[in-house]
């Protein structure tokens, strides 16, 4: 495993200070194969890719930074934003990285201050452990700290079916933020198909 970047990962701790906000830990899926099969050359230019879409999403999104933390590993911080939008948020940067010339595919553990830990070391731990259980899962996803499901589903949606999301969720043996993950998807897939073609190459609905 490659040794932290102590400089990069201070500057996102003191920029998030004492919250609130979501740290995003991000990985590269599959990097040591790609190296391994094609060589360092072509891992270092997906790696510069996903760096370079990682800067373009940052400038588009207040109260933001980011920083390569190790190898293939980066870290942003969100202040004054929940789970919930942080989730959101790391869902179009993932789907932005994944639209990219190589098509690199990422995985992102998300974790919000204070609602999941005390302190940016915890906080840090749950978005990195996110991130992994997300990969066991077949990666190319945001991931929620293991104890969360999607939050604060309850304000959006009526009990019914939030029953009815529970219940399938059950009978496929996966968690209900899986399931929200993959119906959102599907969403922004139908909705892009219906914009003119200069808002799908800024990959965001026209404002009314």
């Amino acid at each position: 495993m490659a040794q932290r970047d102590q400089n990069a990962w201070h500057t996102l701790q003191q920029y998030l200070g004492d919250g609130p906000g979501v740290v995003g830990f991000l990985d590269v899926d599959g990097l040591m194969e790609v190296n391994s099969t094609h060589g360092r050359d072509v891992g270092d230019r997906l790696l510069s890719e996903v760096a370079e879409s990682l800067t373009v999403w940052v400038s588009g999104v207040e109260d933001c930074i980011a920083d390569r933390i190790s190898g293939d590993e980066f870290g942003f911080v969100l202040r004054n934003r929940t789970l919930e939008e942080g989730f959101l948020l790391a869902e179009d940067l993932r789907r932005r990285i994944a639209e990219g010339q190589n098509r690199p595919s990422v995985t992102i553990g998300v974790a919000n201050l204070p609602r999941d830990a005390a302190h940016f070391d915890e906080l840090w731990r749950k978005a990195e452990v996110a991130c992994w259980l997300a990969k066991e899962q077949g990666g190319n996803r945001v991931g929620l700290p293991a104890k969360d499901e999607m939050v604060l589903k309850s304000c959006y949606y009526p009990s019914s079916s939030i029953g009815r999301l529970r219940s399938l969720a059950e009978r496929m043996r996966k968690k209900e933020s899986e399931l929200f993950r993959e119906a959102l998807e599907r969403l922004l897939e139908y909705y892009n198909t219906q914009l003119p073609a200069e808002d799908k190459h800024r990959g965001a609905l026209p404002q009314e």
